[in-house]
């Protein structure tokens, strides 16, 4: 395990599901969804190795009161998953790219 410190960053948010994208150092490492009252973390990515998983008071998003608290948990669970060695998938970008092309018709 490494002493330097290391941030896991959460993009996303919003309710029904409250869902997120963990990166560390610009990577995807782990999907994060709260829906139905069930929160679960997957790694790398969604259909990965759940682990974390928790039954907060949210339904479809957190109370306020949970978010920190549970995100933290989930950033630990998701160091311990890279620290145990377990092999990390480059994800691409959600974001679609297209290529244009001139089409005479």
């Amino acid at each position: 395990m490494s002493n330097e410190e290391r941030i896991i960053n959460f993009s996303g948010g919003g309710e029904c599901p409250e869902q997120y994208d963990a990166d560390l150092n610009g990577e995807i490492v782990a999907y994060l969804r709260l829906r139905h009252g069930y929160f679960c973390v997957e790694c790398p990515y969604v259909n990965g190795e759940v682990v974390y998983e928790a039954d907060p008071e949210g339904y479809g998003l957190f109370e306020d009161h949970e978010r920190d608290q549970y995100l933290g948990e989930s950033a630990a669970a998701i160091l311990k998953w890279i620290d145990d060695g377990r092999q990390l998938i480059p994800i691409v970008s959600p974001v679609a790219q297209f290529k244009i092309t001139q089409v005479d018709y």
